[in-house]
């Protein structure tokens, strides 16, 4: 496991490539996929979580699970898309992570979906309303990465940025 200097919060949009790049660097560094924490914590998808319960109450394990992240030595922790939207959240980020925007197009982004992938995002039928809102927030990140096609690429973009 290489070690970090400091610790960073991957964000961007919803389809992204933010889960994708947890896989492929999980092994290299002490990361965490904060969806997938969630998941795991609650025994129930996200998009079951935020239909259920409602999307505060999700806003809310977010941040209850990044205020216990936070204590960990230095780490990465990939975001869901929309974590940034609760202030409280955001305000945690800000103070404790170096933020770094996984950058592309909506466009390009809803292409790359797959129907299975567009069916466990609940939100997803809001993208073109939600994408400009989230991206003035993502924008202001401490690093801006511009995804490449090739995802492997762009993990090397993020090796670049950690090992610094």
């Amino acid at each position: 496991m290489k070690s970090l200097n400091n610790s960073f919060a991957i964000c961007g949009f919803m389809g992204v490539g933010k889960t994708s790049l947890y896989h492929i660097l999980k092994n290299e560094y002490d990361a965490f996929d904060l969806d997938l924490m969630i998941e795991k914590e609650n025994g129930s998808s996200c998009s079951h979580l935020i239909r259920e319960k409602g999307i505060e109450y999700f806003r809310e394990l977010e941040f209850q699970t990044i205020s216990v992240l936070i204590k960990n030595s230095p780490h990465i922790v990939f975001l869901g898309g929309g974590t940034q939207t609760y202030k409280k959240a955001d305000l945690l980020i800000t103070k404790n992570y170096t933020t770094i925007y996984l950058e592309d197009s909506l466009e390009k982004i809803l292409s790359r979906l797959k129907p299975h992938e567009r069916a466990q995002r609940p939100l997803i039928d809001q993208a073109t309303e939600l994408y400009p809102k989230r991206v003035s927030i993502y924008r202001k990140s401490d690093i801006i990465i511009t995804c490449h096609e090739d995802i492997h690429v762009t993990a090397d973009q993020l090796r670049k940025v950690f090992n610094e």
